[in-house]
């Protein structure tokens, strides 16, 4: 608090701007004297008000008058008003016994806190002297805060108070950047005006240089309109960059934006809010998630404190404590355990799986870092006892949302032929952003695959051109490069993209007006970002709802599919999966590069194969071919027709080098290569022949179901059937013996009948 009294003391006595007025040279006691009293007491009975400036009255309120009538002739109040004004102060010394000197500020609220036509009703004046009457009271150093009497005329007072010239000049500087920034002059004239010279009457200087943050901020913490604050956010950011403030005021400074915030603590134990907030300012990570962990510790506080009140301090948090914790999580609803203020509890709507591993990762989150940093004692694992079950990560991965081609092919043509009259316009007929920018974005969405962080963080000049020799010299290609900022997963790096990537930019950057230096958090530099306008940066809520809903009506196509809607994540999933399916696609690791990825498991959830090429590669396979074989069928009619079919063969699979008799062919497992078992009849005699010579054969197709070595021993010849009988020896044949068993016997006999001759 001493050092802030100090700081503002050291600016106050830094200041260009000297008052007008000079409060040394007047009396400024407190108490009236009598014949003040007196003199006052005859004025105000009669209609005698105007002859404040006559003797008598002159030299026994001469002490009181003057400030007062030298305060008015700065404000230029013309006599009537002048008249009205002393009256009014008059009346009100006499009735609190003591000069203006010692009135606090109730005194002055009484008076002019209220419209100027309550104003004027009230006090039976004109209604113009209240603006010279708050303007007195800031002159002779009465008030320092005006926007304590409600509405007024912020220009008007201000130009009473420091002069014309003096408010005039700083609004010239202030417009000139802000037209150089793209805003229009009508702007400048009514709003923009009015913060400044709301935030010069609040710091008591019309000098630009007098202006602080700290003042700007205590303006800013005043207001509640949205308007006002923007106009004070471009305020900030003029004199910033005219050097005149170090840092501007950020967007959503206020804590509570259109209101009081809600209080996030109800309803949980002070030892666990303590807690949370020294692991909110002692944790490391980054500000978001900071803040993501920290409302899920609420939550989970706000659980403990209700349910399990006597365990609602982390250091009394057990093994059993931590399971009751995720049997919770796992079963919670969506809105479970808010404030409820913003959020409502739908006990029919379960938290996602990535929704439970959130709040489970931050829950471990807090009691692994308590533990390391010896806040609470060990008492279970973080590690293990907080983790997530297994049933719900087995539902969470890579998910993107690939676009059909034919969807996609009418986006493409939609925004290379976007026009003016294809995006929404305001209720003024004014487009919120210029055209040019809003095609350049387009088309840097639908061809470059970045992210929409990355999207919106391009800066000036990330477009180069580079040629490349083809075929040693004799042509050359141009080629655009891509500078890709610093991203979620890595450093920046440079890719290459369409040229009508680069020809879009190009075009923006010629037309862009001169922005200010605006910060990058994820960087901490002040940088020239690419897709500014009007100080501010687009955002992706624009390019979701506003550009992408246009593309999807020009082109036809509806603005959710299958896969969810379409938004900016689509396009990057989309053109991943058309490069790595391309006629001549880039490999994995290539696609790795491309899309910024630090590890190739990234890349290949979206280096899907398309249903298209995955078609051709299935038809070239010529899988269903190969297994729908088919053996011809010889049936033997005229043993059928005299009764022989019981016992004798009438039915003959046709193998090529014999035929088969056994009537359950296709469960044999040797198929295609029997063996020499009795049911194998072989193709040197005439049986064959005269079978096939008969009339009225019945031929038929049967599918066998084969293996394969089955169908490698068809497509390639003797020798994989040679291995295939090698790999049959010892399978039984349906007669009973297998192949090597009556190979045995072969060889028997033929001995047998060696040793006969």
């Amino acid at each position: 608090m001493i050092g802030g009294l100090a700081r503002k003391s050291e600016q106050k006595e830094k200041r260009r701007w000297a008052w007008l007025l000079d409060l040394a040279q007047y009396d400024q006691r407190p108490t009236l004297r009598e014949e003040e009293q007196s003199a006052i007491r005859v004025l105000l009975k009669g209609p005698r008000g105007k002859q404040f400036g006559r003797e008598p009255w002159q030299t026994r309120l001469d002490r009181l008058l003057k400030p007062i009538l030298d305060a008015l002739k700065i404000t230029r109040a013309v006599d009537p008003v002048r008249g009205t004004v002393v009256r009014i102060l008059l009346r009100e010394m006499f009735r609190n016994d003591s000069s203006f000197w010692k009135w606090k500020v109730g005194h002055w609220d009484a008076v002019l806190r209220t419209s100027m036509a309550t104003f004027s009703r009230i006090q039976g004046v004109r209604a113009d002297a209240r603006p010279h009457l708050m303007a007195l009271g800031i002159l002779l150093r009465r008030i320092h805060d005006p926007r304590r009497f409600g509405e007024f005329d912020r220009i008007g007072l201000a130009k009473k108070v420091f002069g014309e010239a003096a408010v005039e000049a700083a609004d010239t500087r202030v417009a000139e950047t802000l037209t150089n920034w793209g805003f229009s002059a009508t702007l400048n004239d009514t709003r923009q005006r009015t913060a400044l010279c709301d935030a010069l009457l609040v710091n008591g200087s019309p000098l630009l240089e007098d202006l602080t943050t700290e003042a700007l901020e205590e303006v800013y913490n005043g207001h509640t309109t949205k308007e006002r604050r923007r106009s004070l956010q471009r305020l900030s950011k003029t004199l910033h960059a005219l050097s005149l403030i170090q840092r501007p005021l950020q967007h959503g400074y206020m804590e509570a934006r259109g209101g009081k915030r809600s209080n996030l603590t109800v309803g949980i134990s002070n030892q666990w809010i303590q807690a949370a907030k020294r692991w909110r300012d002692t944790s490391t990570l980054s500000p978001r998630t900071r803040g993501e962990v920290y409302y899920g510790l609420l939550k989970m506080g706000r659980w403990a404190s209700t349910t399990y009140p006597a365990e609602a301090s982390p250091e009394l948090w057990t093994r059993e404590t931590a399971a009751r914790c995720v049997a919770e999580i796992c079963r919670m609803s969506v809105g479970q355990w808010t404030n409820q203020v913003h959020t409502q509890t739908n006990p029919k709507r379960p938290l996602t799986p990535r929704a439970i591993n959130g709040q489970l990762q931050a829950v471990r989150f807090f009691f692994r870092d308590c533990q390391e940093w010896e806040w609470i004692p060990r008492k279970f694992d973080p590690s293990r006892c907080l983790r997530t079950p297994s049933s719900v990560k087995r539902l969470i991965g890579p998910n993107p949302r690939i676009g059909a081609d034919e969807s996609w092919a009418k986006l493409v043509w939609a925004g290379l032929n976007l026009n003016e009259s294809d995006l929404p316009s305001t209720t003024h007929g004014r487009f919120l952003y210029p055209f040019q920018m809003v095609r350049a974005l387009t088309v840097v969405w639908l061809f470059t695959g970045l992210r929409s962080d990355e999207m919106l963080r391009l800066r000036v000049g990330s477009i180069r051109w580079k040629d490349f020799e083809e075929n040693h010299g004799t042509a050359a290609m141009r080629t655009c490069l891509l500078h890709v900022p610093v991203h979620k997963t890595g450093t920046a790096f440079v890719k290459p993209v369409d040229s009508v990537v680069g020809r879009e930019i190009e075009a923006w950057e010629k037309a862009r007006p001169e922005q200010p230096l605006l910060l990058d958090v994820k960087t901490g530099e002040l940088v020239h970002f690419l897709f500014v306008y009007r100080t501010r940066q687009v955002s992706n809520r624009y390019l979701n709802h506003t550009i992408i809903p246009a593309l999807c009506k020009k082109a036809g196509i509806p603005r959710e599919d299958v896969r969810g809607a379409i938004t900016c994540q689509r396009a990057r999933a989309t053109i991943a999966s058309q490069l790595y399916n391309a006629r001549e696609p880039l490999s994995l690791f290539e696609l790795q590069e491309w899309m910024g990825h630090r590890s190739p498991q990234s890349t290949q959830s979206y280096a899907k194969i398309s249903p298209t090429k995955l078609a051709k590669s299935y038809n070239a396979a010529g899988y269903f071919e190969r297994n729908l074989r088919t053996i011809e069928v010889l049936v033997d009619q005229q043993a059928i027709r005299k009764g022989l079919a019981s016992g004798t063969p009438w039915k003959y699979y046709d193998l090529g080098h014999g035929n088969c008799t056994y009537d359950f062919f296709d469960q044999c497992p040797h198929g295609m290569a029997c063996a020499k078992c009795s049911f194998y009849k072989p193709k040197d005699s005439t049986a064959s022949t005269l079978l096939e010579g008969k009339n009225n054969l019945l031929r038929m197709r049967q599918e066998i179901p084969l293996g394969e070595s089955e169908i490698a021993a068809l497509d390639d010849g003797v020798s994989a059937l040679e291995s295939l009988l090698g790999r049959l020896a010892n399978v039984p044949t349906p007669a009973g013996p297998s192949p090597l068993e009556l190979r045995g016997e072969s060889l028997v006999q033929i001995q047998q009948a060696r040793s006969d001759d």
